[in-house]
């Protein structure tokens, strides 16, 4: 069984709540980071936004296909 197939049958078993919570615990992971590497602070607001945007146009392209 590959990695891909092992993690889609373990995803399949959360829940809503708990992808959330994968969420939170991730957010705060990467802000714990950013506290050791101030560089990636300086880095204007725009740029993360069109990180996100980039990042989120698949999944909602999926979602919203029907």
């Amino acid at each position: 069984m590959s990695l891909f197939a092992w993690a889609d049958a373990r995803i399949s078993r959360l829940r809503w709540y708990d992808i959330g919570l994968i969420k939170v615990g991730v957010a705060a992971f990467v802000l714990m980071l950013a506290t050791f590497f101030p560089a990636f602070l300086q880095v204007d607001w725009y740029v993360y936004l069109i990180i996100a945007v980039l990042a989120s146009i698949r999944p909602a392209y999926l979602m919203l296909k029907g």
